[in-house]
């Protein structure tokens, strides 16, 4: 996200300065750059720990939202528009998380997972309505993703031991898949050659085959890297980022 904000930065303090002077008209104009930021509200199920975190144990796995931010460029024709950029997605955390045994809610173990999203994506819109200084719009697009996640666990006394001969371990695991989002949006000018853009759109984005990164011994075993990532019943890691989404954008008409 720090990316995207330095990026908003440089596009609103120097690019118009670099534009000729003439007037604004989204009917003339054709070429553009770029940034969004979106959030979904909806809270998601982090699959990477909630069904891999030891037998007999009970832990809040809900993480609250999914933020993104996107950069590139924009390239505008009379009835389809074309955008191709780096969407970066970072659901919310799951922090100090606590692993309790079903039995009695003793404290085995805390932990923390953190996830991320880079995802090399194109967008095609369709113009249903144009005019000099607004557009609406409806859109479909689809992208490359690729997911990075940790997870790290500390084991209270009674943690390790029930699960000798675990202390403290992470799991560095990756996956790709593909990304596939539609929306209908509406663009109106802001100010001089710069508009903004408000959406509202679905993602669909599933990770099926998760691995590790990095070699480790969880509470399934020993793990090599580049080994599939399972669950406790021997089934393979999923996750699904899938869902509704509100974005906002800012584009420099150049």
């Amino acid at each position: 996200m720090n990316v995207c904000i330095l990026a908003l930065a440089l596009m609103v303090l120097i690019l118009p300065g670099l534009a000729k002077a003439r007037t604004f008209n989204l009917l003339n104009d054709d070429f553009a750059l770029y940034v969004k930021g979106s959030v979904d509200t909806k809270s998601y199920k982090n699959t990477l720990v909630s069904d891999s975190n030891g037998a007999g144990i009970n832990m809040d796995s809900e993480g609250t939202n999914k933020i993104s931010g996107e950069f590139g460029i924009f390239f505008a024709e009379p009835k389809l528009n074309v955008r191709l950029g780096i969407e970066y997605l970072r659901p919310h955390a799951l922090e100090d998380k606590q692993g309790l045994r079903a039995t009695d809610d003793v404290l085995m173990y805390t932990m923390k997972s953190e996830l991320s999203v880079l995802a090399p994506k194109i967008v095609i819109e369709l113009n249903l309505q144009r005019s000099a200084t607004s557009r609406l719009f409806v859109s479909a697009g689809g992208g490359y993703a690729m997911l990075r996640a940790r997870n790290d666990y500390s084991l209270t006394d009674a943690g390790r031991t029930q699960f000798t001969p675990l202390t403290e371990f992470d799991e560095q695991l990756s996956a790709t898949s593909f990304l596939y989002e539609g929306s209908v949006g509406y663009e109106n000018l802001l100010a001089d050659t710069t508009t903004f853009v408000i959406e509202a759109g679905y993602r669909s984005l599933v990770f099926s085959k998760i691995q590790y990164d990095k070699a480790t011994t969880n509470f399934q075993g020993s793990q090599d890297s580049g080994a599939a990532a399972k669950n406790s019943d021997d089934s393979g890691r999923s996750l699904d980022l899938s869902g509704i989404n509100v974005a906002l954008t800012l584009r420099i008409w150049l």
